[in-house]
């Protein structure tokens, strides 16, 4: 029996949704889009670099509050890998 960990949290080779990931299915999904509609991700911030921080992030205490925009959304993203998705009103 397999254990559970951050790149295998089912412990039988699923590895874990990047919090990128999560930011653009959340954001098609708000918009009513698929998310290959979406522009990419890199043309706002670095999804490798969010990932990383937030990553590090979860690897011990931390009050890690990340907001940007992304297609007419502001998105927060937590220390706990959590996404928020809010259209932007002006």
């Amino acid at each position: 029996m397999g254990h559970r960990n951050k790149t295998d949290p089912f412990g039988a080779g699923h590895p874990a949704e990047s919090v990128s990931m999560k930011v653009v299915k959340r954001v098609a999904t708000a918009s009513d889009r698929e998310a290959s509609q979406l522009p990419p991700l890199y043309d706002t911030i670095d999804p490798g670099a969010l990932d990383a921080l937030v990553n590090s992030a979860t690897a011990g205490p931390s009050s890690l509050a990340l907001r940007f925009e992304y297609e007419g959304y502001l998105i927060t993203v937590d220390g706990s890998e959590s996404v928020s998705v809010e259209r932007r009103t002006e």
